[in-house]
Protein backbone atom coordinates (compact mmCIF):
# COMPACT_ATOMS: atom_id res chain seq x y z
CA UNK A 1 0.00 0.00 0.00
CA UNK A 2 2.87 2.36 0.87
CA UNK A 3 4.51 1.66 -2.50
CA UNK A 4 1.23 2.48 -4.24
CA UNK A 5 1.01 5.84 -2.41
CA UNK A 6 4.59 6.68 -3.39
CA UNK A 7 3.87 5.79 -7.02
CA UNK A 8 0.73 7.96 -7.05
CA UNK A 9 2.66 10.86 -5.49
CA UNK A 10 5.39 10.43 -8.13
CA UNK A 11 2.79 10.47 -10.93
CA UNK A 12 1.15 13.60 -9.52
CA UNK A 13 4.52 15.39 -9.31
CA UNK A 14 5.35 14.30 -12.89
CA UNK A 15 1.95 15.54 -14.11
CA UNK A 16 2.45 18.89 -12.35
CA UNK A 17 5.91 19.23 -13.97
CA UNK A 18 4.52 18.42 -17.43
CA UNK A 19 1.66 20.91 -17.02
CA UNK A 20 4.08 23.61 -15.83
CA UNK A 21 6.47 22.91 -18.73
CA UNK A 22 3.59 22.92 -21.22
CA UNK A 23 2.30 26.23 -19.90
CA UNK A 24 5.80 27.73 -20.01
CA UNK A 25 6.27 26.78 -23.64
CA UNK A 26 2.81 27.97 -24.72
CA UNK A 27 3.25 31.58 -23.56
CA UNK A 28 2.40 33.93 -26.43
CA UNK A 29 4.36 37.19 -26.58
CA UNK A 30 4.03 38.30 -30.21
CA UNK A 31 1.16 40.76 -30.61
CA UNK A 32 -1.95 39.18 -32.12
CA UNK A 33 -2.20 39.66 -35.87
CA UNK A 34 -5.49 40.38 -37.64
CA UNK A 35 -3.87 39.21 -40.91
CA UNK A 36 -2.02 35.95 -40.28
CA UNK A 37 -0.33 34.15 -37.36
CA UNK A 38 0.68 30.67 -36.27
CA UNK A 39 3.28 28.41 -34.64
CA UNK A 40 5.56 25.60 -35.71
CA UNK A 41 7.61 23.18 -33.63
CA UNK A 42 11.17 21.98 -34.10
CA UNK A 43 13.30 19.14 -32.75
CA UNK A 44 16.73 19.09 -34.39
CA UNK A 45 19.72 16.91 -33.56
CA UNK A 46 22.92 18.95 -33.78
CA UNK A 47 26.35 17.89 -35.02
CA UNK A 48 27.58 17.45 -31.45
CA UNK A 49 24.82 14.98 -30.54
CA UNK A 50 22.69 17.53 -28.67
CA UNK A 51 19.19 18.80 -29.45
CA UNK A 52 17.48 22.04 -30.31
CA UNK A 53 13.83 21.66 -29.37
CA UNK A 54 11.10 24.25 -29.06
CA UNK A 55 8.61 26.41 -30.86
CA UNK A 56 8.65 29.25 -33.40
CA UNK A 57 5.79 31.74 -33.28
CA UNK A 58 5.21 33.85 -36.38
CA UNK A 59 2.88 36.60 -37.48
CA UNK A 60 2.37 38.78 -40.55
CA UNK A 61 1.00 42.29 -40.05
CA UNK A 62 -0.68 44.11 -42.93
CA UNK A 63 0.20 47.73 -42.16
CA UNK A 64 -2.59 48.93 -44.45
CA UNK A 65 -5.24 47.03 -42.46
CA UNK A 66 -4.33 46.96 -38.76
CA UNK A 67 -7.15 46.12 -36.35
CA UNK A 68 -5.77 45.29 -32.91
CA UNK A 69 -4.22 47.96 -30.69
CA UNK A 70 -1.12 45.84 -29.95
CA UNK A 71 -0.29 45.16 -33.61
CA UNK A 72 -0.85 48.82 -34.44
CA UNK A 73 1.51 49.91 -31.65
CA UNK A 74 4.19 47.42 -32.78
CA UNK A 75 4.06 48.47 -36.44
CA UNK A 76 4.16 52.16 -35.51
CA UNK A 77 7.18 51.55 -33.27
CA UNK A 78 8.96 49.64 -36.06
CA UNK A 79 8.24 52.30 -38.71
CA UNK A 80 9.51 50.05 -41.55
CA UNK A 81 9.03 50.30 -45.32
CA UNK A 82 6.93 47.68 -47.07
CA UNK A 83 3.26 46.88 -46.54
CA UNK A 84 3.74 43.55 -44.74
CA UNK A 85 5.79 43.06 -41.59
CA UNK A 86 6.88 39.50 -40.83
CA UNK A 87 7.72 38.69 -37.21
CA UNK A 88 9.17 35.53 -35.67
CA UNK A 89 10.05 34.50 -32.12
CA UNK A 90 12.10 31.46 -31.12
CA UNK A 91 11.35 29.56 -27.91
CA UNK A 92 14.25 27.17 -27.29
CA UNK A 93 12.62 25.79 -24.15
CA UNK A 94 11.35 22.24 -24.63
CA UNK A 95 12.74 19.65 -22.18
CA UNK A 96 14.81 17.90 -24.87
CA UNK A 97 16.68 21.11 -25.77
CA UNK A 98 20.25 21.19 -24.47
CA UNK A 99 21.90 23.36 -27.17
CA UNK A 100 21.83 27.09 -27.91
CA UNK A 101 20.41 28.65 -31.08
CA UNK A 102 23.13 30.64 -32.86
CA UNK A 103 21.50 31.09 -36.30
CA UNK A 104 17.94 31.43 -37.56
CA UNK A 105 16.96 31.95 -41.21
CA UNK A 106 13.67 32.21 -43.11
CA UNK A 107 13.29 31.72 -46.86
CA UNK A 108 10.77 30.94 -49.59
CA UNK A 109 8.61 34.01 -48.91
CA UNK A 110 6.93 35.06 -52.18
CA UNK A 111 8.25 34.95 -55.74
CA UNK A 112 11.10 37.27 -54.77
CA UNK A 113 11.60 36.01 -51.21
CA UNK A 114 12.75 39.26 -49.61
CA UNK A 115 12.50 42.87 -50.70
CA UNK A 116 15.77 44.78 -50.69
CA UNK A 117 15.11 47.62 -48.30
CA UNK A 118 18.48 48.43 -46.68
CA UNK A 119 17.06 48.66 -43.19
CA UNK A 120 14.11 46.27 -43.49
CA UNK A 121 15.45 43.48 -41.27
CA UNK A 122 15.97 43.87 -37.53
CA UNK A 123 15.14 42.54 -34.07
CA UNK A 124 12.85 44.23 -31.56
CA UNK A 125 12.77 44.00 -27.77
CA UNK A 126 9.96 41.69 -26.65
CA UNK A 127 10.00 43.23 -23.14
CA UNK A 128 9.92 39.72 -21.65
CA UNK A 129 13.59 38.89 -21.17
CA UNK A 130 14.27 37.62 -24.69
CA UNK A 131 17.71 37.44 -26.31
CA UNK A 132 18.66 40.10 -28.85
CA UNK A 133 20.21 38.98 -32.14
CA UNK A 134 23.78 40.14 -32.73
CA UNK A 135 23.44 40.48 -36.52
CA UNK A 136 20.59 40.62 -39.04
CA UNK A 137 20.97 40.57 -42.82
CA UNK A 138 19.65 39.37 -46.17
CA UNK A 139 21.86 36.95 -48.10
CA UNK A 140 23.54 38.34 -51.27
CA UNK A 141 20.99 36.81 -53.65
CA UNK A 142 18.18 38.16 -51.48
CA UNK A 143 16.80 34.69 -50.78
CA UNK A 144 17.10 34.49 -46.99
CA UNK A 145 16.59 36.66 -43.97
CA UNK A 146 19.15 35.70 -41.32
CA UNK A 147 19.47 36.46 -37.63
CA UNK A 148 22.61 35.44 -35.75
CA UNK A 149 23.05 35.23 -31.98
CA UNK A 150 26.84 35.30 -31.60
CA UNK A 151 26.81 37.85 -28.80
CA UNK A 152 23.73 36.55 -26.96
CA UNK A 153 22.92 32.92 -27.73
CA UNK A 154 19.38 31.70 -27.21
CA UNK A 155 20.33 29.06 -24.67
CA UNK A 156 18.16 26.13 -23.59
CA UNK A 157 15.19 27.46 -21.64
CA UNK A 158 15.35 30.92 -23.25
CA UNK A 159 13.66 32.78 -26.11
CA UNK A 160 14.55 35.47 -28.61
CA UNK A 161 13.43 39.04 -29.23
CA UNK A 162 10.97 39.58 -32.09
CA UNK A 163 12.85 38.86 -35.35
CA UNK A 164 11.36 41.03 -38.08
CA UNK A 165 11.60 42.04 -41.72
CA UNK A 166 9.23 43.77 -44.10
CA UNK A 167 8.19 43.12 -47.68
CA UNK A 168 5.59 44.10 -50.26
CA UNK A 169 4.82 40.38 -50.69
CA UNK A 170 1.80 39.09 -48.81
CA UNK A 171 2.22 35.94 -46.74
CA UNK A 172 3.34 32.78 -48.52
CA UNK A 173 4.27 29.71 -46.52
CA UNK A 174 8.06 29.71 -46.30
CA UNK A 175 10.58 27.61 -44.44
CA UNK A 176 13.15 28.11 -41.70
CA UNK A 177 16.56 26.88 -40.62
CA UNK A 178 18.03 26.75 -37.12
CA UNK A 179 21.66 26.08 -36.21
CA UNK A 180 23.55 25.53 -32.98
CA UNK A 181 26.96 27.18 -32.48
CA UNK A 182 29.75 25.83 -34.69
CA UNK A 183 31.86 23.21 -33.01
CA UNK A 184 35.65 23.78 -32.84
CA UNK A 185 37.43 23.10 -36.15
CA UNK A 186 41.15 22.16 -36.18
CA UNK A 187 43.19 25.19 -37.29
CA UNK A 188 44.36 25.12 -40.92
CA UNK A 189 48.16 25.65 -41.14
CA UNK A 190 49.36 28.73 -43.01
CA UNK A 191 51.05 28.06 -46.41
CA UNK A 192 54.53 28.75 -44.93
CA UNK A 193 53.89 26.22 -42.16
CA UNK A 194 52.75 23.61 -44.67
CA UNK A 195 55.95 24.23 -46.68
CA UNK A 196 58.09 23.73 -43.57
CA UNK A 197 56.25 20.48 -42.76
CA UNK A 198 56.85 19.28 -46.33
CA UNK A 199 60.54 20.23 -46.21
CA UNK A 200 60.96 18.52 -42.86
CA UNK A 201 59.33 15.35 -44.20
CA UNK A 202 61.58 15.34 -47.29
CA UNK A 203 64.73 15.72 -45.14
CA UNK A 204 63.56 12.92 -42.88
CA UNK A 205 63.05 10.58 -45.85
CA UNK A 206 66.52 11.51 -47.22
CA UNK A 207 68.17 10.66 -43.89
CA UNK A 208 66.37 7.33 -43.75
CA UNK A 209 67.57 6.45 -47.30
CA UNK A 210 71.19 7.37 -46.40
CA UNK A 211 71.07 5.15 -43.30
CA UNK A 212 69.65 2.29 -45.31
Amino acid sequence: MRVLKINILFLLLLLAFCVETSLATMVDILPESSHYEGSTYYNIMTGGGGYLAGRIDFAVYDTANLVHAEETALCQALNMDGQYIYAYQIFNDYPASDESVAYFAVFGIGEVPMNVYCDSIDSFDDSAGGQESSDEYFTPLNTRGVWEFNGGLVAAGEHSWFLIFCSDHDWVKGDYELKAPDFPVPPVPEPATVMLFGLGGALLLTRRKVKA
